[in-house]
C-alpha cells in the first residue's frame, strides 16, 4: 500500500536539514528559521471525509487501520510534489474519544469527530473509579517501538515508511 518515503518526499535530506536547523535555533533560542506545512484538499479530506462512526473499535480495529492507512496513501501520492517541510507519516486521527479510551471515559462518535463522556461526578468519585472496556490499551507505545527500531532520524523515517511497521503502529 505504501510506497518508499523518497518516493513520497524526493526532497526528504533537504527538508530533514530545514527541520533539523528550526529545531536547533529553537531550542537555542534564536531566530532566523521557519518551517512550512501546505494544507492541501488531499490532506484536509483526512479529516473531513474519514468517517469515524463506521468501524467496529471493539472487534474490528484492522479495518480503521486499514481505511486510515488507504486515506494517507492516497494523501501522500497527491502532495509528492509539493515543497514544503512536512514529512509524510501514519499516525491514528485522534481527538478526545481516541484519547479518553486509553485514560477512562467511554466514547461518543459522530461522522467526523468524538468525545469522551465523563467518568466522574466529583473529584470524591476517583476512590471508587474503575476503568471501562474501552480505556485497555490494545496497542503499542510508538515512541518505544521506534527507538526499539531505531537509532536515527533517517532510520525512523525508514522504519515508518514500511507499510509493515506503520500498520502495528497504528
Amino acid at each position: 500500500m505504501f510506497k518508499a518515503l523518497s518516493e513520497y518526499k524526493p526532497d526528504l535530506s533537504k527538508t530533514l536539514t530545514t527541520l533539523s536547523k528550526t529545531y536547533d535555533s529553537a531550542y537555542n533560542r534564536k531566530g532566523g528559521h521557519v518551517t512550512f506545512r501546505a494544507l492541501p484538499p488531499s490532506d484536509v479530506a483526512l479529516y473531513s471525509e474519514f468517517d469515524l462512526t463506521a468501524f467496529d473499535y471493539e472487534t474490528d480495529i484492522d479495518a480503521y487501520a486499514n481505511a486510515l492507512c488507504e486515506m494517507y496513501a492516497a494523501s501522500f501520492d497527491a502532495r509528492t510534489r509539493i515543497d514544503d517541510n512536512m514529512i509524510p507519516a501514519v499516525t491514528p486521527l485522534l481527538g478526545i474519544g481516541d484519547y479518553s479510551a486509553f485514560v477512562a471515559g467511554e466514547i461518543h462518535f459522530q461522522r467526523d469527530t468524538s468525545w469522551s463522556k465523563p467518568v466522574l461526578n466529583s473529584l470524591r468519585d476517583v476512590k471508587t473509579l474503575t476503568l471501562p472496556r474501552s480505556a485497555r490499551v490494545r496497542g503499542t507505545d510508538v515512541s518505544f517501538e521506534l527507538r526499539k527500531h531505531c537509532s536515527s532520524v533517517s532510520e525512523k523515517a525508514e522504519y515508518l515508511s514500511r507499510a509493515d511497521s506503520s500498520r502495528r503502529l497504528i
